[in-house]
């Protein structure tokens, strides 16, 4: 019995020595930069995944470290060569509840002692593992009374200490320490952020995109009747910021900008061409300038959008990025909810590059605003009307709503034809450029009221009373005349106005209002002229029929 324990002793020497050497090879590839990875430490040891994706380790190491321990708890370990283990002569006088109490204590004692060992040897192994560079992490830990663990991100193995471990050290890293030198804490974020009210201070950088025109940011709403020369006056102005070139002696900020043409697109290939010739810009010049032909569903596009401009652009945001008409680019109704939906896709295009968002609308029935539901024009930071006489070469751009600036600025503007090359057919083409037009005493057309409407309804009604109760009337410093009442050129003017409404109430209003709109209008532009009487009444005449006394 003396000699077959002896040998199964030596025989565990043997396994544990070819364990060892197998283990370090094992443990040697740990580090190495491959496909392996350390899934981490268990009670098997330093486990590891191979190029197979196979868990390999060493449960031979431990299964030869457990009966060690089981033989140290029942041979008694001499220096040297292991000594022959003698027996403890049976306690027959010991109670048997002694006896079982006794074997309790001394197995949690050893169950304790076991665990600790098993501890300590893993992290023997482990740090033989680790790179050389992360070897005195190890032993700062070790040294400050911690237990140091061996974890594993996207830079490759780094030390921590162990959750649960204390250390007398202060400055010592927490559990999340990582391989990369201290970085110093930044102040934590808040989605909420408050601002004190002493460092609310304005910055030195402009407001304005284009000087008391386009805002820095934000969302812009540009709209006006059809056939009033929209998007040919906004693509000459966006030309003026992709270039850095001033715009009617107004200050503009650099920019590339993209112009999402989803309506008439066919067309822009025309437009540009005309504006190449009219600034006679060089073939070779690099106009940072983006046509996009096409149409979308912003509410559903608007993500993929996003990304398609950026992916092109190279990573450059654009500082202009108009949606030219909100019409073609809306899949729903402009008098619902869909409205509020648009209006917050814009407002992730705006957020996604720091940029401006023009967006490009008409006008309704009546044209004193944009047509749609109000959640747009609550929206937006500037509301720019375009307004231009029908046949008219003329048009004016005012400033109806700035956020943060002066409301009223206008902008008068002429349409000029600019020949372009004709087709393979030997037809003519043509296009338009916008130029300033600042000359005193031109015709302005009205940025508001219905001039196809209630102006020449005004007009046929005055001409008729003043064939039928028209009477001689002598103005100040004027040659006589023939004028008319101004009830009688209303009651005219209510026989002949179709307002649609079924309500007779309301069609007596609407009939009312589109008078004194019109007879505003016509005396502004000198048209019609007017006088009281002595008598209490208003007479009206056409200006042109006045002559000066000699």
């Amino acid at each position: 019995m003396r000699h077959m324990m002896i040998a199964r002793i030596h025989i565990g020497r043997i396994m544990e020595s070819i364990a060892i050497i197998v283990g370090a090879r094992v443990a040697g590839n740990v580090g190495i930069v491959g496909r392996g990875s350390v899934s981490g430490i268990g009670r098997t040891g330093l486990v590891r995944n191979d190029d197979a994706g196979t868990r390999i380790g060493w449960p031979l190491i431990d299964h030869i470290k457990r009966r060690r321990r089981t033989e140290g708890h029942r041979h008694a370990a001499a220096p040297g060569r292991p000594t022959v283990p003698t027996r403890t002569p049976k306690a027959a006088a010991i109670p048997a509840a002694a006896r079982t109490a006794e074997r309790r204590n001394h197995s949690a004692d050893s169950d304790r002692c076991g665990r600790y060992r098993r501890a300590v040897e893993r992290r023997r192994y482990a740090a033989a593992c680790i790179p050389s560079d992360r070897q005195a992490r190890w032993a700062e830990i070790i040294k400050a009374g911690g237990r140091p663990d061996i974890g594993l991100n996207a830079q490759g193995l780094y030390v921590r200490k162990a959750q649960g471990s204390k250390t007398s050290d202060n400055n010592s890293h927490t559990d999340t320490d990582k391989p990369e030198p201290a970085v110093p804490s930044e102040p934590a974020k808040y989605r909420f952020r408050l601002i004190s009210f002493q460092d609310m201070r304005p910055g030195l950088e402009p407001i304005y995109l284009v000087d008391e025109l386009i805002p820095s940011a934000g969302l812009v709403l540009i709209w006006g009747r059809q056939k009033t020369f929209k998007s040919f006056w906004l693509l000459d102005l966006i030309l003026h910021v992709a270039m850095g070139w001033p715009y009617r002696d107004r200050d503009v900020r650099q920019g590339p900008v993209v112009y999402c043409a989803f309506e008439g697109a066919h067309g822009y290939k025309g437009r540009i061409e005309a504006l190449r010739r009219h600034y006679q810009i060089a073939d070779d010049v690099a106009v940072p300038l983006f046509v996009m032909p096409g149409q979308a569903d912003l509410i559903k596009d608007h993500k993929t959008l996003i990304a398609d401009l950026r992916a092109q652009l190279n990573g450059t945001a654009p500082i202009i990025v108009v949606l030219d008409t909100l019409n073609r680019s809306l899949r729903g109704s402009e008098n619902t909810e869909d409205m509020a939906r648009y209006t917050e896709a814009a407002e992730t295009i705006r957020a996604a590059f720091n940029c401006v968002v023009i967006v490009v609308h008409h006008c309704g029935y009546d044209d004193t605003h944009s047509r749609g539901h109000t959640s747009l024009p609550a929206a937006v930071d500037a509301e720019l009307e375009v307004a231009r006489e029908e046949g008219s070469p003329l048009l004016v751009v005012a400033v109806k709503h700035m956020r943060e600036g002066p409301e009223g600025m206008l902008v008068r503007c002429r349409a000029e034809v600019m020949p372009l090359d004709p087709d393979r057919n030997g037809k003519q083409r043509s296009s338009i450029v916008i130029v300033p037009d600042d000359a005193a005493g031109g015709p302005m057309p009205r940025s508001a009221g219905r001039p196809d409407n209630s102006t020449p309804t005004l007009t046929e009604a005055m001409r008729s009373a003043l064939a039928n109760t028209g009477e001689l009337f002598h103005p100040d410093k004027k040659m006589p005349l023939r004028a008319v009442d101004q009830e009688c050129v209303r009651n005219a003017f209510y026989h002949r106005y179709i307002d649609g409404e079924a309500d007779k109430e309301k069609s007596e209003d609407t009939k009312r209002r589109a008078f004194s709109r019109g007879l505003k209008r016509l005396i502004a532009d000198g048209v019609v002229k007017g006088q009281n009487t002595d008598q209490g009444r208003t007479l009206l005449w056409f200006a042109n029929a006045e002559v000066d006394c000699p």
